[in-house]
């Protein structure tokens, strides 16, 4: 069966999200850091308002999801699954700590991200290595993918369909 290239329309009783204006002048990149404005109406412990955030997906678009992280300011000691970073990648703010919350992968339109100072700032290297490390070691492994049969095994045992 072929995997559809287009989203499927939303039913009659499912309306379509309201599309929102884009700002960004280019697609987001990876380990770029950007303002996100979150939703107003978010329960405990969702993220909200606008806050930065580290793209984690590539090969995003204008007018298609991305993949972010959240950071935070608010000190994180005892949470395995937050990263102090080496550096606030928030210009207004270059002196005070910055974490980010590697198990709170959020998927978002474009139109919520805003530069930060009219640049899309990168997250040194080293420090997105280790989100990205969090972030993976926060979410199940899948299990191994089965072991192949020897030829002689297959051509003994019988076809179950």
């Amino acid at each position: 069966m072929p995997i559809p290239t287009t989203t499927p329309s939303p039913s009659d009783d499912e309306p379509e999200a309201p599309a929102g204006r884009v700002v960004l002048n280019s697609a987001s990149k990876i380990r770029a850091c950007y303002w996100c404005d979150f939703w107003d109406d978010a329960l405990r412990p969702e993220f909200y308002k606008k806050r930065p955030v580290v793209v984690v997906s590539r090969d995003n678009r204008l007018d298609g999801p991305v993949m972010v992280v959240p950071l935070t300011r608010k000190a994180q000691g005892g949470d395995k699954w937050a990263y102090k970073l080496s550096e606030n990648p928030n210009p207004r703010k270059p002196g005070i700590d910055s974490w980010a919350v590697c198990n709170h992968v959020y998927t978002v339109s474009c139109a919520r991200l805003e530069q930060m100072q009219g640049a899309a700032l990168r997250m040194k290297q080293a420090d997105f290595d280790e989100v990205v490390r969090l972030m993976l070691k926060a979410m199940p492994n899948p299990p191994p993918p089965p072991l192949p049969l020897p030829a002689a095994a297959a051509e003994v045992l019988p076809v179950v369909s």
